[in-house]
């Protein structure tokens, strides 16, 4: 089965005011090799209410584990249970679990890097993420926060003008910026005045097969009109790139037997080794 790797960026924003009852010389990798060498069952678990990280090993180099979201099932409106039998309604309270989706993530230290198994039933990685590491290894007093970022690039234009195949382009105007092309023809159809139009949107699907090269450099000038737009995304093979706010958001397509994805090892390997080859 296919599967995609999302790629991250750590940004740890020291703490200017000085703590005199802690060693503000102390890093985050100080601190995850201090716990690691003495790591209790305890400390390879953290919940914040509905979240779950478990760590399944980690050093001064790297942490990885599994990221999941915890949800009661008998808590979820608009939702019932029924017997397989013949399907008759049953009570969902007497179900003692909790359904968890999870997926896995990696992180090095030495690069401040993270890469993480796309799961979009677990929303929240990076902001719950980054709590995990400010407060879980106790790093609050060296850090003001610790962020899990896409890719900032300064060459935008380029990152566009460099690719040669694009899977879909989107983006979104007001109705003063609206473009006089045959995407704003709805207006035609529907009788609608412009004051009447508060925001448009619009999504091409592209070929994936075909090659775009020659559009590429066209695409990248978009950079130049940029302030007509609200969004402007370009999805790549590689990448999703976010015009407006000139982010890079990397990702990977990789294909995973089924059999593995519960192999701890192998999936410790297949992320690790991305995250250094990409």
């Amino acid at each position: 089965m296919q599967k995609t790797l999302l790629f991250f960026d750590l940004i740890l924003n020291k703490n200017l005011q000085l703590d005199l009852f802690h060693d503000n010389t102390i890093t985050l990798q100080e601190k995850v090799k201090q716990l690691s060498k003495n790591a209790q069952e305890d400390d390879l678990l953290y919940t914040n209410d509905t979240v779950i990280i478990e760590i399944e090993s980690f050093d001064e180099n790297h942490i990885f584990g599994s990221y999941g979201k915890a949800e009661n099932l008998s808590k979820r409106q608009l939702t019932r249970g029924r017997t397989k039998k013949d399907y008759v309604i049953t009570d969902l309270e007497s179900l003692k679990e909790l359904v968890e989706s999870y997926t896995y993530f990696y992180v090095d230290l030495n690069l401040n890097e993270c890469i993480v198994l796309n799961n979009p039933n677990c929303s929240g990685f990076k902001t719950e993420f980054s709590k995990f590491l400010l407060h879980h290894f106790r790093v609050s007093s060296i850090y003001k926060s610790i962020e899990i970022v896409n890719k900032l690039s300064k060459e935008i234009n380029e990152d566009i003008g460099k690719s040669n195949h694009f899977a879909s382009i989107s983006y979104t105007y007001t109705s003063e910026k609206l473009p006089e092309n045959e995407f704003a023809s709805f207006k035609e159809l529907s009788g609608l005045k412009k004051e009447q139009i508060r925001t448009a949107s619009v999504q091409l699907y592209l070929e994936p097969e075909l090659d775009y090269t020659e559009n590429a450099n066209k695409l990248a000038s978009t950079t130049n009109y940029i302030d007509n737009f609200t969004t402007f995304k370009i999805d790549t093979q590689e990448e999703t790139i976010n015009v407006v706010e000139k982010i890079l958001s990397k990702k990977v397509f990789i294909n995973i037997d089924e059999d593995d994805i519960d192999n701890l090892d192998k999936i410790k390997d297949i992320l690790k080794t991305n995250l250094i080859n990409h």
